[in-house]
């Protein structure tokens, strides 16, 4: 089965970044995706979560409007709030690439970190 997302966004708030009580960094954020049909435009609002270094790179570098090209899979997952169970799906993010305003390669006052794998197995994501 396939399970493969590639979208270009832009950050519609500042990410999120925390740590789990393991020192894992995560960061959580939305982006928007502009889907355009033959004379309408609707702009679809999605989820997104990194892990590790890739984390912290999206926190350090991005920002509200910031644009994102990425790679990754869909995944969902429930918890308990408040008595009631919530759910969320999201693009759990494998690669990424940050285009400057001209839509190629990196920002030019700061330069990438190397890209970091990102966990395959269920058994390493910590939640």
């Amino acid at each position: 089965m396939l399970n493969v997302v590639a979208i270009e966004i832009r950050l519609t708030a500042d990410p999120e970044l925390r740590y789990t009580p393991d020192g894992t960094a995560v960061c959580n954020f939305t982006g928007a995706h502009n889907l355009k049909f033959k004379d309408t435009e609707k702009a679809s609002f999605i989820r997104f979560v990194a892990w590790r270094r890739q984390a912290e790179v999206i926190a350090e570098y991005c920002s509200k409007g910031s644009r994102l090209a990425l790679s990754g899979y869909l995944q969902s997952r429930s918890w308990e709030q408040e008595g009631q169970t919530r759910y969320v799906t999201e693009v759990v993010i494998r690669s990424l690439s940050l285009p400057d305003k001209n839509g190629n390669g990196m920002p030019k006052t700061k330069a990438p970190p190397e890209d970091t794998p990102l966990p395959t197995d269920e058994d390493d994501i910590p939640f």
